[in-house]
Order: structure tokens, then C-alpha cells, then sequence
């Protein structure tokens, strides 16, 4: 079963240039400040999906479903879902419902969930977390990243921030166990982000400065000194996380 107006998708936030995830060029879709980052989330779902992506397939929070295009190729079935004030476009989603709340599925009707940029929005991320275990088959696999050191966006349904620490007791709190958990980018990204955000204040050169600093970054952290700066710093000054995650 595929997503609802699957005939309809096209690539968003991220597309599939030679076999990998990258940001979308539009710079309606992918700010232009975002681009080093949003490459750099596509590459752990590069990697993850063909992996660990399997069966029947929940996209919790889908939005318009920007990893649809790598998952679709290795689900059963496919379920989207998001809330009806979504300020995205949902005509993907399945279901709508409010994930703060009890979600309408069976106990253990998926194998993977995809929870992408979703956790930061929701106010009760502990009950979405038991949630997620009690529909998770018990070899099942939950795929999912959120910001760190990254501005307030969507508001004002955007709530917290988590080091990995809590990451970790709230995951065990819902039986669940992190097998990976990793820091997306380090210090050297994260002051490219807020300085390209910063420019793009400007009316006049914003756009290229942000464009000049994101391409300046993007090379320097593919250089040993920049590999060496970024995960030197990762721990302390992550951008964000990515982690899998199974049930107890």
C-alpha cells in the first residue's frame, strides 16, 4: 500500500543525485543558509534506510514526505501521518491526528518509523516516544533525527531541545534502546549555519554571502584540519542528532 496521492509526490527537501540523498537546489524548499546541514542529515538517511528500512513503514509527522523517495523502495506499505494545522502541505498524509496525543494504530503494526525534524515541535515528546515503542514490531526499527544548537522555527510549536542524555533516559523510560546515536556536524557547522542565517537577514547581499559561506564551509569541513575541527567539537556543539533505535 502506498501513501496516499503517491501518484502526486514530487522531491522537496531532499532529492536523489548519483544514488544519495541531497538538499533540494530550490531555494524556496531549502533555504540557502540550510544547505550544508540538510546535506548532511541526507546523508545518515543515505546510509540508514537501505539498511534498516523494512515491512510496513510508518512516516510519523510526514509533512509532504521528503525521504518518501528512498524509503518507497524498500517498504511493504507505507503510512503517513500527520496533524490537520500542519503548517506543511499533508495532502500525503494518511491519517491526521495530533501526535501529542494516543496515535490510531494497533499495538505493534510497524517495522520502521521514520520520525524526521518532528520531536522539537511536539509537547509531549515522552508520551510520542511510548507511542512510537507500543507500534513498533518487536524487531522493529525507528529512524529519526532533531535539531540541537539550531534557532526556534515553526513557532510557536517549537518546545525543546535534547542533548544526548536525554535522548537516552527518554528512550529507555519508553523501552526502547538507541543502537546508534551520533552528532550531525560540530562546531564549524553549526557557525556556518547561524552566520548564513544571519546574512540572509540582509536584503541585498544576504543571499549570496550565505551561499559564498555555506560553499566556503561545506569544502573546509572535507579538509583533514576541517574532518579534525568537526568531530573534535561534535560532542560538545552538535547541530543535531541522528539515531536508530529498537525496542527493550
Amino acid at each position: 500500500m502506498p501513501m496516499l496521492s503517491a501518484a502526486a509526490w514530487t522531491p522537496t527537501k531532499y532529492v536523489i543525485r548519483d544514488d544519495r540523498l541531497r538538499a533540494a537546489a530550490d531555494p524556496r524548499i531549502v533555504s540557502i543558509g540550510s544547505r550544508l546541514m540538510v546535506d548532511a542529515i541526507a546523508a545518515r538517511y543515505t546510509a540508514a534506510i537501505p539498511l534498516h528500512c523494512r515491512g510496513d513503514v510508518l512516516d510519523l509527522g510526514c509533512g509532504r514526505a521528503p525521504l518518501y523517495g528512498l524509503y518507497r523502495h524498500f517498504a511493504g506499505t507505507i503510512t503517513c501521518v500527520d496533524w490537520a494545522d500542519s503548517e506543511h502541505d499533508v495532502r500525503h498524509a494518511d491519517v491526521l491526528c495530533d501526535l501529542n496525543e494516543p496515535i490510531p494504530f494497533p499495538d505493534a503494526s510497524f517495522d520502521t518509523i521514520i520520525f524526521s525534524d518532528v520531536m522539537e515541535h511536539l509537547y509531549r515528546p515522552q508520551q510520542a516516544l511510548e507511542e512510537i515503542r507500543r507500534v513498533l514490531r518487536p524487531e522493529g526499527t525507528l529512524l529519526m533525527n532533531l535539531p540541537f544548537m539550531y534557532p526556534i522555527h515553526e513557532q510557536p510549536h517549537d518546545y525543546y531541545r535534547y542533548t544526548r542524555f536525554a535522548l537516552e533516559r527518554m528512550l529507555g523510560d519508553a523501552s526502547l534502546e538507541a543502537v546508534a546515536l551520533e552528532s550531525i556536524g560540530g562546531a564549524p557547522e553549526v557557525l556556518v549555519d547561524l552566520v548564513s542565517k544571519l546574512f540572509l537577514r540582509m536584503r541585498i547581499a544576504g543571499p549570496s554571502l550565505a551561499g559564498s559561506a555555506q560553499a566556503v564551509a561545506g569544502w573546509w569541513v572535507r579538509t583533514k584540519p576541517g574532518r579534525w575541527m568537526s568531530t573534535s567539537t561534535a560532542a560538545q556543539f552538535p547541530f543535531g542528532y541522528f539515531l536508530i533505535a529498537r525496542p527493550r
